[in-house]
């Protein structure tokens, strides 16, 4: 997707297709001791922390070299301690 900013203005049945097309798989799991849930998001290609470096940032003309990413993000999330 050429501008990502973009995707919080789509909604619905166009927003869950492009999802689609970049998210190969989503898993939770809940981990009791440390009251933590954590999402495995794993995507259909290395765009997790890829890079963009310009050969000369004062002149684009001559092109990017394209830093592969990873294709899995992992998110931490706390339990609310209100919520029991």
């Amino acid at each position: 997707m050429k501008n990502m900013e973009s995707m919080g203005s789509i909604k619905g049945k166009a927003r869950a297709d492009i999802i689609k097309q970049y998210v190969d798989r989503i898993e939770v799991l809940y981990d009791k001791q440390e009251g933590i849930h954590i999402l495995s998001l794993k995507f259909k290609y290395n765009i997790v922390d890829d890079k963009l470096i310009w050969k000369d940032k004062s002149n684009k003309k001559k092109g990017y070299d394209l830093i592969e990413g990873k294709n899995v993000k992992l998110l931490l999330i706390k339990q609310n301690k209100d919520h029991n």
